[in-house]
Parts: C-alpha cells; sequence; structure tokens
C-alpha cells in the first residue's frame, strides 16, 4: 500500500509517473501475487484517476494540452528521442550510460536490478514518443537518474567481488570525476553564489512586470510560448501553443492555428518569444 502511494504520487508529477506506476504495479503482481498488486493499484487509481476526472472536468480532455502540443509520433520523433539519450551520455563524459549497461549483468544474481532496468527502458520509450526536449540539463533523464546511479553501482560491486578491488575503485573515481567535470561544462555560462537563488534576470519577468502594470484583470494578453508570465499579471492569457489554451480551440486541423480564435477576445498586447 506504501508502494502504491508514492506511485500514486509520482503518477500525478510526471506524464510518464504513469508508466512507471504501472510497472510497479506488474512487478509486484508478478512477485507477491495479485492481491500484493491490487493493494499497489488502489491508491494509484485513486490519485492518477482523480487527477484525470478533474482534469477532464476541467480542461474537458483526459489528456494533457502539453501533450498535444508536443507529441507528434513519427520516425523523426523517435530519431531525436534517441538523440536525446546520446546527448546526456555525451554530456555525462561518454562513462556514465556504458558503465550502467555493464551492471545490468547482476540481474543474474539479483532479480530485483529488473526494477532500475525497466524503468530506464520505459524511459527510452518515452523518449522516442515525445522526442526529447530542448532545455538544459536532461530533465527528461532526470527521473531515472537513480536507477542509473544503481546499476553504476552495480558495476562497482561486481567488480569488487570479482577481486578487482583497485580497478573497482578506479571506475568509482572516474564515474565521479567525470560527472563532476562533464556536468558543470554542459551547461551555460554560470557562477556560483547565494544570488543563484534570488536573482532573476530573464527576460520573461521583465516582459510580465511591464505587462502587470499596463493590463489589468479584463484585458486579455496573447502569447506565443506562457513561461512565467500568466503567474505574474492578473489579465487573461492565452497561448498560440496551446500549452495552457485549450489545444484544439488553438490549433485547426491539420495543425494550422486559428487566427479567429487567437483574436477573438481583442488581447490589449501580444508577445511573441523566439
Amino acid at each position: 500500500i506504501l508502494i502504491g502511494i508514492v506511485a500514486g504520487v509520482v503518477a500525478v508529477t510526471r506524464p510518464e509517473g504513469s508508466m512507471f506506476a504501472l510497472i510497479t504495479v506488474v512487478y509486484l503482481t508478478f512477485r507477491n501475487g495479485h492481491n500484493s498488486g491490487f493493494k499497489a493499484l488502489l491508491p494509484i487509481a485513486v490519485c492518477a484517476g482523480g487527477y484525470e476526472l478533474f482534469r477532464y472536468l476541467y480542461f474537458g480532455e483526459f489528456v494533457s494540452n502539453t501533450s498535444f502540443a508536443k507529441v507528434h509520433s513519427s520516425l523523426d520523433t523517435v530519431f531525436y528521442g534517441l538523440k536525446y539519450f546520446y546527448e546526456y551520455n555525451a554530456s555525462s563524459g561518454y562513462l556514465l550510460l556504458p558503465i550502467a549497461l555493464f551492471g545490468g549483468i547482476s540481474i543474474k544474481s539479483n532479480s530485483k536490478m529488473f526494477i532500475p532496468i525497466t524503468f530506464i527502458f520505459a524511459q527510452t520509450v518515452f523518449l522516442m514518443v515525445s522526442g526529447g526536449d530542448f532545455m538544459f540539463a536532461s530533465r527528461f533523464i532526470v527521473p531515472v537518474i537513480p536507477c542509473i546511479a544503481l546499476l553504476c553501482a552495480s558495476t562497482i560491486d561486481v567488480l569488487d567481488r570479482r577481486g578487482n578491488k583497485i580497478f573497482a575503485s578506479g571506475v568509482l573515481i572516474a564515474i565521479v570525476t567525470s560527472q563532476a567535470v562533464f556536468q558543470y561544462a554542459s551547461l551555460p555560462k554560470k557562477h556560483i553564489g547565494f544570488d543563484n537563488l534570488t536573482f532573476r534576470s530573464a527576460p520573461h519577468f521583465a516582459i510580465a512586470n511591464y505587462l502587470s502594470i499596463n493590463t489589468k484583470q479584463t484585458d486579455w494578453v496573447l502569447l506565443s510560448e506562457v513561461g512565467i508570465i500568466p503567474y505574474y499579471i492578473d489579465a487573461k492569457v492565452v497561448d498560440y501553443l496551446g500549452l495552457t489554451s485549450p489545444f484544439y480551440s488553438v490549433h485547426k486541423q491539420g495543425n494550422f492555428i486559428d487566427m479567429d480564435y487567437l483574436f477573438s477576445n481583442k488581447p490589449k498586447f501580444v508577445v511573441l518569444s523566439f
């Protein structure tokens, strides 16, 4: 039941969370029987099912706007998803994923390693469906970093148990060093300081501040991307990507933008960002 509660919370946190939750239920069912799987499924159904019911009543759709806007499955999408995984491997110094892959051999002696392997495989499928992402720091890999770390630790454990203690220590040092160097180097220019927690200089903040001064609650603002702007202004917003606006209202059939809908409320400001 506790595992089901955790999985239920995960299911409403990220799109792939539901996928992880169902994998967990299947694993518990095969390992401990149907009763165990059902107990885990119940809180997942309450969390995820309740959220889906809310989404339908509020938005009129069972699927999120971002899914409609971003997920357009094709061979190109599959390619970009796998490319995303490769680029994460490159930004990790080319060591992390091969070492994790080697750690998968421990599944022969420890069946529990099936869990992190399955989660990583599921996340790979999610990447192939979504096509990855454009943001820094590989956020689509973040949900399975604990699984990757566990498999890397398994590699070190296998080497250590086979008597290669020096080599195992060397692999550990190589992993830690490569992550410290390559992950830092792959991020945009930055500095380390307390103001990282408080400093706000992005154009979005300046634009939002301007709009908050020059609009009132009855005004409409047309955005190309939403970002933080709606949280900083009282005016009503519509975006032509369909991330917050109903996707099928913003887009006509054939993925054309419905200009009549976007301008029907006579927006006071139009913000185009690229």
